[in-house]
């Protein structure tokens, strides 16, 4: 007789879980208001910035000549002292030099005359851009155009000539006033006093030492 043990088997799975938990951070950054120190000091560079500026810009108009170009060809201004053209015509040339860069012509006339008397010489550009805003300040202005009939005391007008040589500067040859690149576009001083404001303001259409191009 036969015995049959019966054997059991148990197996277990176990089951491992696992859980992952993510953090996310969130970082708010508040910008501060800029303080009154920086405010200020953001500003008073914005100014000098500025100004800086300003002065550059009015440091080349009132140098447009290099040391070498001043020095060279274009150093000469016919000089007159209450002349009219033709007798002005008879002076010898003037060079220029040092800070004299410029021919400062100042041309007085009575009223109806096409034929000023002429006061010309060497002198800074600041001396003579101050002179040419004269021109044209008050409700009258001392530089009047000669077909004005009802301004009998004449008018005053001065205007700054860019130096030049023997075929560019102020009166040379038949010419009057050099205007252009090369000094070829010539403005007569009739035509200049019949509209002063277009060729003696550096806001003109015609502004003269602004259409003097020459080097």
């Amino acid at each position: 007789m036969f015995e049959i043990n019966a054997i059991e088997t148990t197996t277990t799975t176990t089951t491992t879980t696992t859980t992952t938990t993510s953090t996310t951070t969130t970082t708010t950054t508040t910008a501060e208001d800029p303080t009154t120190t920086e405010i200020l000091t953001t500003s008073a560079q914005t100014t000098i910035a500025a100004e800086q500026n300003e002065i550059e810009k009015l440091e080349f108009k009132r140098n447009p000549f290099t040391p070498s170009v001043r020095s060279g060809v274009h150093t000469k201004c016919m000089e007159c002292h209450g002349q009219d053209m033709v007798s002005c015509r008879t002076n010898n040339p003037t060079t220029c030099a040092n800070e004299n860069d410029v021919c400062l012509v100042t041309l007085r006339s009575r009223t109806g005359s096409s034929n000023p008397l002429i006061n010309s010489r060497c002198a800074p550009l600041s001396t003579c851009l101050d002179h040419e805003e004269q021109n044209f300040v008050g409700v009258v202005p001392q530089c009047r155009s000669n077909h004005s009939a009802r301004f009998s005391r004449g008018s005053v007008c001065s205007f700054c000539h860019k130096l030049g040589d023997l075929t560019t500067m102020f009166l040379v040859g038949s010419n009057e006033i050099e205007t252009g690149s090369t000094g070829a576009v010539t403005v007569t001083l009739s035509d200049a006093l019949a509209d002063p404001q277009q060729y003696f303001s550096s806001s003109g259409a015609n502004y003269i030492y602004g259409s003097q191009t020459w080097n």
